[in-house]
């Protein structure tokens, strides 16, 4: 009956087990049960790969220990997030992932916005036929080019922040307050704080951030 040979080894940030002249045996599945470093930092990181790498495995199992701090961004940074990401836009011309008008990508089946999520990011931006005023998701032609059942979505989740792009031209900022069912703009500018949500769960940052011209980046500062 055949076998699969199996290499298991774990804690191995002062000392690595083989050497050129040692090689480790040649396997199938190579399992590394965690603790590749004593207290993370990239040469410890670096070495551990390197050691990895010289193992002839078809197959290598790698997991983090509680030593490998620098893997675990709540541990390193007090702070974390939750991402929601999709690349698919409503259906126009014969372009790539598109969905059509009739399709909710957002609120029903596997691809549902889940709740909790702290920063949406999709290509097509929002639509937001009840508020006057809305420039994200307006083309140069007057068009609404956005999606309700993404406004859909980010009501339900209320999520911190809503990043997008595709229209050029409706480049800029605002903020949503969902219980006062208010949309206002904060500007066309860039390289800025826009707002801090701290303490506000009931609004959400909405950014297009599609380059035009000379324009760059967005900094937003969100609170965690």
């Amino acid at each position: 009956m055949p076998t699969i040979k199996t290499l298991v080894i774990s804690d191995t940030p002062s000392e690595w087990p083989y050497s050129s002249e040692n090689l480790a045996p040649k396997v199938d599945v190579f399992i590394l049960c965690g603790d590749l470093t004593q207290h993370g930092g990239l040469p410890s990181f670096q070495r551990a790969i390197d050691n990895i790498s010289a193992v002839d495995a078809e197959l290598k199992l790698i997991i983090a220990g509680n030593h490998d701090v620098d893997i675990d961004p709540a541990w390193l940074y007090g702070r974390s997030s939750t991402v929601n990401a999709t690349p698919y836009t409503p259906k126009f011309g014969e372009i790539a992932f598109l969905y059509g008008k009739d399709e909710d990508r957002f609120n029903e089946g596997l691809s549902k916005m889940p709740e909790g999520v702290d920063i949406g990011i999709s290509n097509r931006p929002p639509a937001f036929p009840d508020f006057e005023g809305s420039k994200l998701n307006v083309s140069k032609r007057g068009e609404d080019c956005g999606c309700e059942k993404l406004v859909k979505a980010l009501e339900r989740v209320k999520l911190g922040l809503a990043c997008f792009g595709h229209i050029q031209e409706g480049r800029g900022a605002a903020v949503m307050d969902w219980e006062a069912k208010e949309l206002r703009s904060e500007g066309e500018t860039s390289d800025r704080s826009v707002i801090s949500l701290s303490g506000k769960d009931d609004q959400t940052i909405l950014i297009n951030a599609a380059v035009l011209g000379d324009e760059r980046g967005w900094f937003v500062d969100l609170a965690t």
